[in-house]
């Protein structure tokens, strides 16, 4: 089992509407990568927004990469409104990943349009599922594993929407488990690692607090860092190694405490404590 960070968080301002961190996101990508490279990590994860931002800069993607000696390994997508779009976009992910070296790539549904944090109609989730399966099949042609992740307030959150995607996804679609949106739908972690077994192909670590002072919309914010919340990641970690889980085990904070440097350390410190860094 590998450990990994996602380094989206330096390019998108969660005080700002998630909006650019800057005007020269070149610049606070060079800068995730001198980070988190610093504190040991070794593989990253990124989202969809890198592709274009690099389109036509491959070699420039892959020099950066090699200068902090770091390794990309997966591509978060996400489907929104427009599916062709979404389809173009996955296409693009894909050759991104083909052409670095890497051959995963996270995949969102899309948010409901039920009120946020409520279960979606039907109707959505059955789309989810075609939706994603089109997806899969733009991957298969690459090469690349669909790594589907339930997320609050989208279309599969929950663990009912969950079972039936599963049911209808293609076998090739595999989950990336979120230890905190897994926790936000009131499901036992490590249950639920045991439960899904080798499906599993990518997980996200991140921790969570159980305070109920929180509207349902806002559930998010109870996101916390490694080791700050109530989710015991040595049993998680226990909980991958009893279904063999190999892949990528890869650390997220959507809220930095102080700024992104701070919490990864105090996340490589936490991972230290458990011994698996």
């Amino acid at each position: 089992m590998k450990i990994a960070y996602t380094l989206w968080t330096w390019l998108m301002d969660e005080h700002n509407e998630w909006g650019p961190t800057s005007s020269n996101l070149k610049k606070n990508f060079e800068d995730s990568l001198r980070e988190v490279s610093d504190l040991g990590f070794k593989y990253f994860e990124d989202f969809n927004l890198i592709v274009n931002l690099f389109e036509g800069a491959d070699a420039e993607f892959d020099d950066l990469c090699a200068k902090y000696d770091m390794k990309f390994v997966n591509v978060y997508h996400y489907i929104k409104t427009d599916f062709e779009q979404d389809l173009a976009m996955a296409k693009k992910c894909c050759e991104f990943l083909n052409k670095h070296d890497a051959n995963l790539m996270n995949l969102q549904a899309p948010f409901t349009t039920t009120p946020r944090g409520e279960r979606p109609t039907p109707e959505e989730l059955e789309e989810t599922i075609i939706k994603v399966n089109k997806i899969n099949e733009i991957a298969q042609d690459h090469g690349v594993t669909v790594c589907f992740h339930p997320h609050f307030g989208s279309t599969v959150h929950y663990e009912e929407d969950i079972t039936r995607a599963l049911e209808g996804f293609e076998p090739s679609v595999k989950i990336c488990l979120d230890t905190a949106h897994t926790r936000l739908a009131g499901m036992k972690v490590y249950d639920k690692i045991r439960e899904i077994g080798d499906r599993i192909a990518y997980v996200h670590l991140k921790d969570v607090c159980d305070s109920k002072d929180f509207a349902l919309a806002d559930q998010m914010f109870r996101f916390k860092v490694l080791g700050m919340g109530t989710i015991d990641f040595a049993e998680v970690f226990k909980a991958l190694e009893d279904i063999k889980f190999d892949g990528f085990a890869c650390f997220e904070q959507d809220y930095q405490r102080i700024c992104n440097y701070e919490t990864g350390l105090s996340a490589r410190n936490y991972l230290h404590k458990i011994g698996r860094m």
